[in-house]
């Protein structure tokens, strides 16, 4: 901005990362959804520092995860192929399945494709192909 101007430059150079479906910094950490370990990649210091999800059901993963929103203490994904928006602690090492926002209707969230976390207001908005969803996210804690 103003009299500062820079070059795009590479951060990193891994080939699946063509697959990055969503990016999100927060905490000088770059967060990218993409096809490549469970579904996030996580970089710090130019480094790999990625957390392994935990407690996630048997056989899931979040490769078909298409947004997130990392706020100070989780990370929520949006999962259409699961119909939820998943939310895991923002762990170092591990990123342990806190629960899910999932419908009792299995065509509502079956195509999400992003979430947004308004804290002050205490609510989650969610966005399929035709509609926005409020969320309460006070029934985190019921998760």
């Amino acid at each position: 901005s103003g009299e500062n101007y820079g070059l795009p430059a590479s951060r990193f150079t891994l080939s699946e990362l063509a697959t990055g479906k969503d990016i999100f910094i927060i905490d000088n950490k770059i967060y990218t959804l993409a096809g490549i370990k469970q579904g996030l990649y996580r970089t710090f210091n130019n480094q790999d520092d990625t957390p392994e999800f935990i407690g996630l059901p048997e056989g899931q993963d979040m490769l078909s995860a298409t947004g997130m929103f990392i706020d100070g203490v989780n990370m929520y994904l949006s999962d259409p192929v699961e119909g939820r928006i998943a939310v895991f602690d923002k762990g170092i090492q591990t990123a342990k399945f806190k629960g899910q926002f999932k419908s009792k209707d299995s065509s509502v969230f079956s195509g999400v494709k992003d979430v947004v976390v308004v804290g002050n207001t205490g609510k989650i908005y969610t966005v399929d192909q035709s509609k926005v969803y409020e969320l309460d996210l006070s029934k985190l804690n019921e998760l």
